[in-house]
């Protein structure tokens, strides 16, 4: 099977943002890409597209036009991204879209939402307050201890 000529783009998607490639159409002046992005992957996905952007707004010779693509799946609404690059010269660009890919900045931080401590098991109460006030309780239903000291 012969190599695509815009296989790097495809790659740099991937491997930057997980980008899954589902369908890609090469016309002569425009490349359509279809695909997912995972919402793991969507804080990784986001500088890519507004590195896209951004890149085709200042360049003037080419665009990207990025957005959702709806459509039914087993009876449900389902939705896929569409990116189309559009370039009088498409067939050139294809090492440089890769690049601006590439060099789209990795987001800040990764934020976990929740993560369950160590030894959690359901239903099973740890920690409270003890008989002398010592412990750990939500605010307003821990008994309030007043020492007899003066300061």
């Amino acid at each position: 099977m012969a190599q695509l000529p815009y296989s790097a783009l495809l790659a740099s998607l991937q491997q930057k943002a997980g980008f899954e490639t589902l369908t890609h159409t090469l016309k002569p002046s425009q490349l359509r890409i279809t695909g997912r992005c995972h919402p793991d992957r969507w804080g990784f996905f986001l500088p890519v597209i507004y590195t896209l952007q951004r890149t085709a707004e200042k360049d003037g010779a080419w665009s990207c036009d990025i957005s959702k693509q709806y459509f039914i799946r087993n009876d449900r609404i389902v939705y896929c991204w569409r990116l189309i690059f559009q370039s009088a010269d498409i067939e050139d660009r294809f090492d440089y879209f890769s690049n601006v890919v590439r060099g789209a900045p990795n987001p800040n931080r990764v934020e976990v939402d929740e993560v369950l401590l160590p030894g959690y098991r359901p239903g099973d109460v740890r920690g409270g307050v003890n008989a002398k006030g010592k412990g750990v309780a939500s605010a307003g239903a821990a008994p309030m201890i007043l020492s007899g000291r003066r300061g």
